[in-house]
């Protein structure tokens, strides 16, 4: 059955990941170290200043059970102790709050960019704000996208395991108290579904906002007819995806 599904399948390499801060936010530009926000810090013009300090631990490796090496960036209060860690999974770019494609989105929706931080990731939750209340905030790039290693994959078991396996890793930090929750909005909401379905020992709660529940009825076949101009949208938007990838559902 593998085999006969794999044949229909066109499996085409990503475009290059243009690293020059700009074209995926400021702070894509790839870097494992640790970078302190102070108070009032704009992380670019025409965002909102920081309500509080801010530590940010910039492309994390995390190591999958299958060897594959995914990075994330985690925010977390400079203060000492122990934060629950909310994680938004998605494809989207963990440093992209400042890339050129979602300033010119929110503006042509009349929102501009000073309702948040900049360190927003698509969909996500605002780190500013949630650091400020005493949580972690996670960003991880998925497999394929970005840095991180592996062939990208859209939904399904292979985000589940993998899901899984950033939990666990994230529990057992240094800072971390144990408890994550998975949250956020469309493909971040209905990705949690998977994930939670998996059982992470250390997965306290899940957020999900507007996701779709049927992944045939809701996304690839709504009321019967194939939707592939979405489908081949949202396969581009993720960063790294083939801009002339000709999308197919089945």
């Amino acid at each position: 059955m593998t085999v006969k599904i794999t044949e229909k399948m066109k499996f085409s390499p990503s475009f290059d990941y243009i690293d020059n801060g700009v074209e995926h936010g400021i702070l894509s530009p790839f870097e494992t170290k640790e970078i302190i926000f102070k108070k009032g810090q704009q992380i670019a013009d025409g965002f909102k200043p920081l309500s509080c300090d801010i530590k940010m631990l910039k492309d994390i490796p995390v190591k999958l059970r299958d060897g594959v090496t995914i990075y994330t960036d985690v925010y977390m209060p400079t203060t000492e102790g122990k934060f629950p860690t909310l994680i938004a999974w998605s494809p989207y770019g963990k440093s992209a709050g400042t890339a050129p494609r979602y300033i010119n989105l929110f503006n042509m929706l009349g929102m501009g960019e000073k309702w948040n931080s900049g360190l927003t990731k698509f969909e996500a939750p605002d780190p500013a704000y949630w650091v400020e209340h005493g949580y972690a905030v996670c960003n991880p790039d998925m497999r394929g996208i970005a840095h991180s290693e592996g062939d990208t994959t859209m939904l399904g078991s292979q985000e589940a395991e993998d899901g899984y396996d950033l939990i666990e890793f994230l529990a057992k930090q240094s800072w971390s108290n144990g408890k994550t929750a998975l949250t956020g909005t469309s493909y971040l909401a209905f990705s949690q579904w998977y994930i939670a379905a998996t059982q992470p020992p250390h997965l306290t709660a899940i957020n999900p906002t507007e996701g779709l529940s049927d992944g045939y009825r809701d996304l690839a076949y709504i009321g019967g007819m194939a939707d592939e101009n979405f489908i081949g949208r949202l396969a581009v938007n993720h960063v790294s995806a083939n801009k002339d990838a000709n999308v197919k559902t089945w």
